[in-house]
């Protein structure tokens, strides 16, 4: 059995093997470390299976002194507490919607709202991690697509064709 040490140094050498390694050795423990922080077990494997991918996109710029247990669970809690302050957001947004609807309107657009508002919850809910993650970057942190491209590196054009497939998604899901 290797050594986190010796996993690492593979993985920077782009050893698939001490990938696959890493992964067997870590991925339970991180998804369950995930899954009790934010209680949706669907997408605490999205998330693992982000981090790991992460891990073997950056592998060349891995510090092999660096633990790499104590960095998987950094990430681990940095991508668990942003997916949380997106949810938070979120339902920001809903509360703001309906205290509009209720203000303005009849019992009728009021449901409507709630039926409309459920479909995109459920739509977002739905989409790949990434799309949904610059979906809400992009409509609910009014970010640009250059500050979401910057923050998630990607390019500008990634970042364009993840909003359009969200909003064809949202379209789906509304009618």
């Amino acid at each position: 059995m290797y050594s986190d040490d010796k996993i690492i140094e593979g993985i920077i050498k782009s050893d698939a093997e001490a990938y696959r390694m890493l992964f067997r050795r870590y991925y339970v423990v991180i998804r369950n470390f995930i899954q009790k922080l934010i209680k949706d077990s669907d997408t605490a494997e999205d998330i693992a299976q982000n981090i790991f991918l992460k891990i073997w996109k950056g592998r060349h710029c891995l510090d092999s002194k660096r633990s790499i247990k104590s960095l998987l669970f950094v990430m681990a809690k940095n991508e668990s507490l942003n997916f949380l302050k997106s949810l938070k957001r979120i339902e920001e947004r809903r509360v703001d919607l309906f205290e509009n609807v209720i203000d303005n309107n009849s019992v009728t657009d009021i449901m409507d709202a709630v039926e409309l508002d459920r479909n995109i919850y459920r739509s977002l809910n739905l989409m790949p991690e990434q799309r949904r993650r610059v979906f809400v970057l992009s409509r609910y942190r009014n970010m640009s697509n250059e500050e979401i491209a910057a923050l998630l590196k990607l390019s500008k054009r990634t970042v364009e064709g993840h909003i359009s497939e969200a909003l064809k998604d949202l379209r789906k899901s509304v009618n």
